[in-house]
């Protein structure tokens, strides 16, 4: 049994080569911010 890693996002949180994130566009502001108290 073989699994297929891209549709599961690699480790900069981006989907396949386009990059990109799984989330509402209503949230990606909120996203941001915590993503920089992360960092």
């Amino acid at each position: 049994m073989t699994i297929d890693f891209s549709k599961y996002p690699d480790e900069h949180g981006h989907f396949g080569p386009y990059g990109g994130v799984f989330a509402p566009e209503t949230l990606m502001a909120a996203l941001e911010q915590l993503k920089k108290e992360y960092e």
